[in-house]
């Protein structure tokens, strides 16, 4: 705007010179000192009025930027709350009727697991109080939802959830890329929605146009009111926690079937070490008894070891013994020995198998820590566990419940023999010969021919 006002300054400057020149000869034929004076009070004139003209069409077009900026922010803004509304129609909210996942009958049956009613559980892993909201959490987790839903929860308390959002419509009708795609945009239209609808019920926003009618307020209400959302900064620290967490029911119901003949022989090695039960049920979290599973980090096995910690634990294996269950198994058993004749508490022993027996003790050292119960419920900062460090130990008695309880929470499931991935999963750079021992001998294959269309010259050949 600014650049075309110039522009138009420029042509009425030419505009006046032009008159002026005309003016020139007319009143040169009057005599010179005439038409010095008609010329100086003209110049004068003129360039008042391309001052003035010029200020004007500048303030016009800074308001006239203001009005489209203000318009723009406002026609996005409506915008992102229209996308927002049609993510949330794939989210189930807690406070609504509509939000059970199965029927109520089989959820309370569920929910009744956790007291250990037949006494399957080891009475040193009873769940004690404290976690019982955590474990109830990770038990809806591993038996209602499985990966088409993703709970929205509570990242400190796992207890106060949202609801869940459900993706079977789109993991069903679009191909995975753009499933992916679509997910993660919804997932995050969601929780922005939700911390708008938290903000609207508490009173920390008003806006316009409200989104919650009075009964849903009311109902929300009620929801928060039971985890002390109680004034601006708890809620405003509890909207920086929310979290999804993918249900793992499928995963698990997988992982039972490789588990069938893998438990039995990890049992009796650990009965012969004088170890409890339970701990042959941490390859359920670690891995989903995956012999093949590599992580992120380049921990390997069902018991997902870093080629360091097997090679303190197993110094005569090889890279191929990465794999190997029960010699995996073997190796696991002398690491949780040593962590709980270091640590004298099985929770902290567990613990420190996922985060570390140095971190754990600094922990306990620090804050004068008891049990898992108190180190989990200090304030999140830095020096103390994380989410994975908070939550592995109830995921590990949530699992040995549902493991111990499976046929009445699977009613009708039916558990096949034991499954293993026939394709193996590449190892990354960091299980090297160097690392873990000389390589264990390996039978020569022939390569098999790339099919044309993997063929990197062949997949965009066009055909004839």
């Amino acid at each position: 705007m600014h650049g075309r006002a110039l522009l138009m300054s420029y042509f009425v400057t030419v505009r006046a010179e032009i008159v002026l020149k005309s003016l020139e000869r007319k009143l040169l034929a009057t005599g010179p000192l005439v038409w010095n004076r008609v010329r100086g009070s003209v110049s004068v004139l003129l360039s008042l009025l391309v001052t003035l003209w010029v200020s004007s069409i500048g303030k016009a077009a800074e308001r006239v930027r203001k009005t489209v900026k203000t318009k723009a922010s406002s026609w996005k803004a409506s915008y992102a709350q229209t996308l927002n509304a049609r993510a949330w129609h794939y989210f189930r909210p807690a406070w609504q009727p509509e939000a059970h996942l199965g029927h109520p009958l089989a959820v309370a049956r569920i929910k009744n697991i956790i007291q250990d009613p037949q006494g399957r559980a080891e009475k040193k892993f009873r769940v004690p109080p404290s976690l019982r909201g955590r474990v109830a959490f990770w038990i809806d987790v591993f038996s209602r939802f499985d990966s088409n839903y993703r709970v929205v929860h509570d990242r400190d308390n796992p207890e106060l959830v949202y609801g869940f959002i459900d993706f079977t419509s789109i993991n069903t009708t679009l191909p995975p890329a753009v499933a992916r795609w679509r997910r993660r945009e919804i997932e995050r239209r969601v929780l922005l929605e939700l911390k708008a609808r938290i903000g609207e019920a508490t009173g920390m926003t008003k806006p316009r146009r409200p989104r919650l009618a009075p009964d849903e307020k009311q109902d929300l209400l009620r929801i928060l009111s039971k985890h002390h959302f109680e004034n601006r900064y708890e809620v405003l620290r509890r909207l920086r926690r929310l979290r999804t967490q993918t249900g793992r029911k499928d995963h698990l119901l997988v992982a039972m079937r490789r588990a069938n003949d893998l438990i039995p022989p990890i049992e009796s090695l650990f009965r012969e070490r004088g170890l409890p039960m339970i701990l042959a049920r941490l390859p359920f979290v670690e891995s989903s008894f995956n012999r093949w599973a590599v992580s992120k980090t380049g921990a390997v096995g069902i018991w997902q070891f870093m080629p360091s910690t097997a090679k303190r634990y197993d110094p005569n294996g090889t890279a191929s013994d990465l794999s190997d269950p029960i010699r995996q198994s073997r190796s696991a058993a002398r690491m949780l020995t040593i962590l709980y004749e270091r640590l004298g508490r099985w929770d902290y022993a567990i613990t420190a198998y996922n985060q570390g027996v140095l971190r754990v003790e600094r922990i306990a050292r620090q804050h004068q820590t008891n049990n898992i119960s108190e180190m989990i419920a200090l304030a999140p900062q830095r020096g103390t566990l994380g989410f994975a460090g908070k939550n592995f130990y109830a995921e590990l008695l949530a699992i040995n419940l549902v493991e111990k309880y499976k046929e009445k929470i699977f009613n009708g499931h039916e558990f096949g023999p034991s499954v293993q991935l026939v394709k193996r999963a590449r190892v990354r750079r960091t299980v090297t010969p160097a690392v873990y021992g000389p390589p264990a001998p390996t039978r020569a294959r022939t390569p098999r021919r790339s099919s044309p269309a993997r063929h990197p010259t062949k997949r965009y050949q066009r055909r004839r």
